[in-house]
């Protein structure tokens, strides 16, 4: 009952409304803290539609790739304030993208097209980008084989991406940058 109507509130709130207000108000009524999770897969699912919505006159506004890309701003911008209204947990978004992960990867597979590959790339890059996804995770979840191939390629991308989040995490791996650490490390 609480996915159905997450997906509900999800597009009534997020994609026609444009504002993720009435969702923070409805997750705080519901108080199911334990499926929030479901709040980042419906969000993100949601932004592979291609489709113009017929309520909101917004969407009629772009082509397909554009909406798309609009979209992803979108979920991303909602995901970021439920973030910070204290909605959504670190576990909750990682949980969330990795089930995603999983979902458009098999669904790709299953109908042997990939146009959903670059949008998928793109909302992973966009996660770290805006700081609701560690760099990290990105370079976990293809360890593990979050997604199978694809899933482990659209990973990859997204850390070829995202080169600046990923050397503030990992560093650059070279010599002189682990002397300036120890150095500091000493000093400190």
């Amino acid at each position: 009952a609480f996915k159905m109507e997450l997906h509900t509130k999800v597009q009534e709130h997020l994609l026609r409304m444009g504002t993720a207000d009435g969702l923070v108000a409805w997750l705080r009524e519901e108080c199911k803290p334990a499926f929030h999770h479901e709040v980042v897969v419906a969000a993100c699912l949601c932004s592979f539609d291609d489709k113009p919505c017929p309520d909101a006159y917004w969407t009629s506004c772009f082509d397909s790739g554009d909406l798309r890309a609009e979209k992803c701003r979108m979920v991303l911008d909602a995901l970021v304030q439920l973030n910070a209204e204290q909605l959504l947990s670190e576990t909750d978004v990682q949980i969330g993208f990795s089930r995603v992960l999983g979902i458009v990867t098999t669904e790709m597979e299953s109908t042997e097209t990939r146009r959903d590959f670059t949008h998928l790339v793109a909302l992973l890059r966009g996660a770290v980008e805006k700081e609701l996804l560690a760099a990290q995770f990105l370079k976990l979840a293809r360890r593990l084989g979050y997604g199978g191939p694809l899933g482990m390629q659209a990973l990859r991308w997204a850390q070829r991406q995202t080169p600046l989040h990923s050397r503030r995490v990992w560093g650059s791996g070279d010599l002189r940058q682990m002397r300036a650490e120890m150095h500091d490390t000493i000093e400190e």
